[in-house]
């Protein structure tokens, strides 16, 4: 039996109180022990009291959510439905939208996995793109893609057909069959599909087996509808996302491309005007490659004209800050760069790389840019450009460089026909010079004889006159009538001889500008009866009416008299020549006022019944030139008068104008009047007035 009190008396508290007291060692370590024992029960008791809170609480939250959940299903199925509707459509961002979609059906249809696949055709797999776990330390799918060849599943989706099973472990293919493993329980996987086109799968997962209610396939089954349209309007809002990023692009795109080409367009429009101006082929091309070089920032642009035959081409300038000068090398277009020249020959552009130049061997490391310059009559030569080899040459840089290689050729092609232009007026102008210097001198050698020849005619007659051979009223001679014929006959065309070569030396000396002219005052009323006295005889024996009116008043002119004679002399002789019988010769003198000008005085000479063809009348006064007609020898002439008549107008500081119309011709020569005017007289190379 044991000693201690405790155990002797375990029934009787009293007893063993009083054992306890009557020990005073076992008393204080009784109390010791009852003391920890307190503090470990009350220690116990509070955290079963905080267990037994947390406890409720955890039941509390679940019954709140199983009664939400529970109101939820008792819910209309529409009404519920429009609330998974209405949680989902918060956003159109897609991945936000199947995350918060998966999270929302596993919730409120309170199942153990819920999972979005889309479903990529193109590259023939399912990929996950959300789901959602009940059961947090569950494995998760969203990193792996499902296969979608053999595999039965996907066929069936694929058809648009709902796939239910009851017990995942009657899965078997492999590759569903490790989903099978570690997700089994009931599985339902519906087709999502926008506008009648699988879109992907909305599969979901409860771990009891036994299938799927009707109404919960129903449920779930609208649930698929409303994610399958959240999910067309945010592809929709993505791909207007896109469509505006793309609009945006294009936009910016189409800015930037039309700044260049307003840029491109001025400077084409100034290396046009610049090319324009000029008549210099050097000018053309060295303005053409400084401001290509200079725009388009190449290290070197030159251009290069072709022979005749169109086998060698000439580099005729070239701007380079990086290779050795070539300006002046002539190329063989057969045996170098063949392929590029037959291209170019052909009217096409080439851009090539890392070509092999004998031109400019640095050049292998630069992209070249070879544009022709041609126009209808065929290829005149070529622009190229080099780039540094990363840097190609965009469409509109090839585009501008197109545009001046055109412009380009047009001003070569002009200034080459104003350089064969200019080099026929040279020969023109030389051949002139020499039948000029032949004409002074045949004048010249044939002025001499016939001036002998007319002294010989007047010895002549004076020798025939003494003989009694010349018609004399005293001493009649049947001969006489007839010598006095042929000697009229010999001196009339010694006459006319003489002044054909008067004409052809003033001619050449007014040309020359040695003709000797005094100018002076000249009162054109008396100056004018007299010069016109022998034109009325002329008229009226070949039945023309001659007119003169000369208006009152009418101050004195300043003139040479003899040029002035020599010009009234000339019109009025043409006059009386080509006025047909009965018809007017009219002369006329009279003021011209015309503002910010001298007074001046017009001397007009008309006749009716000629008219001058208006594309004749510039023509009218060069050398040599007759008005085309039916009979050219029937009033002769050899075309000088009228050159030598502006002539000498314009010595005596006048001008004259010519009027064809309504069968009537007009010369006006206009003279500077004495009234108010201050004279400075010329002589020799320049003899006519200038008015102040």
């Amino acid at each position: 039996m044991s000693s201690d009190p405790l155990r002797m008396y375990p029934k009787d508290p009293l007893k063993r109180e009083l054992v306890w007291r009557s020990q005073p060692g076992k008393l204080d370590a009784r109390s010791s022990l009852h003391k920890k024992l307190h503090y470990q029960t009350v220690q116990s008791r509070h955290e079963e009291t905080i267990q037994n809170i947390q406890k409720q609480a955890l039941n509390t939250h679940r019954k709140t959510a199983q009664e939400q959940r529970t109101t939820l299903q008792q819910m209309e199925p529409e009404r519920l439905v429009g609330a998974i509707a209405q949680r989902i459509r918060h956003t159109l961002d897609l991945n936000t939208l199947v995350a918060i979609a998966a999270q929302e059906l596993g919730e409120l249809l309170w199942v153990d996995r819920v999972e979005i696949v889309q479903y990529l055709s193109e590259l023939r797999l399912w990929r996950h793109l959300a789901e959602y776990r009940r059961d947090l330390t569950a494995p998760s799918f969203m990193q792996c893609d499902v296969p979608d060849d053999n595999n039965p599943l996907a066929e069936q989706l694929k058809r648009l057909e709902t796939v239910q099973i009851c017990n995942s472990s009657i899965v078997g293919d492999e590759i569903n069959q490790p989903f099978a493993e570690v997700s089994p329980g009931s599985w339902l996987l519906l087709p999502l599909k926008i506008e009648g086109i699988l879109w992907g799968s909305l599969s979901l997962v409860k771990h009891q087996v036994g299938g799927w209610q009707p109404s919960e396939v129903e449920l779930i089954y609208a649930a698929a509808e409303q994610l399958a349209i959240a999910i067309q309007h945010s592809q929709l809002y993505q791909k207007v996302q896109q469509l505006n990023a793309e609009l945006e692009y294009t936009v910016a795109q189409r800015t930037a491309q039309l700044q260049q080409s307003l840029a491109n367009e001025e400077m084409l429009k100034r290396i046009t005007d610049k090319v324009r101006d000029s008549l210099d082929e050097g000018h053309i091309l060295a303005t053409t490659v400084e401001e290509l070089a200079n725009l388009l920032k190449v290290d070197c642009c030159d251009t290069g004209l072709y022979n005749d035959s169109r086998t060698t081409c000439t580099i005729a300038y070239e701007h380079t800050s990086v290779f050795p000068p070539s300006q002046g090398k002539t190329i063989s277009m057969t045996t170098s760069h063949r392929e590029i020249y037959e291209q170019l020959l052909n009217c096409q552009h080439v851009q090539f790389c890392c070509l092999e130049s004998d031109t400019y061997p640095e050049a292998e490391a630069h992209t070249i840019l070879a544009c022709p310059i041609f126009d209808n009559q065929g290829v005149l030569g070529d622009l190229w450009l080099f780039r540094a080899n990363a840097q190609i040459f965009d469409d509109l840089e090839v585009r501008l460089v197109q545009q001046v290689a055109n412009q380009c050729a047009i001003a070569i092609r002009q200034a080459r026909l104003y350089q064969s232009a200019q080099n026929q007026v040279e020969a023109l102008e030389h051949v002139n010079q020499l039948k000029d210097s032949f004409l002074n001198t045949v004048s010249h050698e044939l002025r001499t004889p016939v001036t002998t020849i007319k002294m010989a005619i007047q010895m002549l007659t004076l020798a025939l006159g003494r003989e009694g051979l010349l018609p004399n009223p005293h001493k009649p001679s049947p001969n006489a009538n007839k010598i006095a014929h042929y000697l009229k006959i010999l001196n009339d065309e010694c006459n006319r001889e003489i002044g054909l070569i008067t004409d052809l030396l003033d001619l050449q000396q007014l040309e020359a500008g040695i003709h000797t002219v005094t100018i002076q005052p000249v009162e054109l009323k008396s100056y004018l009866q007299r010069i016109l006295r022998p034109f009325q005889e002329q008229a009226e024996a070949q039945g023309q009416i001659l007119q003169i009116q000369i208006a009152p008043d009418l101050p004195a002119i300043l003139s040479d008299p003899q040029s002035l004679e020599r010009i009234l002399v000339e019109l009025l002789s043409n006059a009386c020549k080509y006025t047909p019988q009965g018809e007017t010769i009219t002369v006329t003198a009279s003021m011209v006022t015309k503002s910010l000008e001298a007074n001046l005085v017009a001397i007009k000479v008309s006749n009716s019944g000629v008219q001058i063809p208006l594309d004749q009348l510039e023509r009218i006064f060069d050398k040599f030139y007759r008005i085309p007609s039916n009979d050219p020898h029937r009033h002769g002439g050899t075309g000088l008068g009228l050159a030598l008549v502006k002539k000498l107008v314009l010595q005596i500081g006048g001008k004259i104008y010519v009027e064809s119309s309504n069968g009537e011709t007009s010369f006006t020569v206009e003279i500077p009047a004495t009234s108010g005017q201050r004279i400075r007289r010329h002589t020799s190379d320049s003899k006519r007035p200038e008015l102040r």
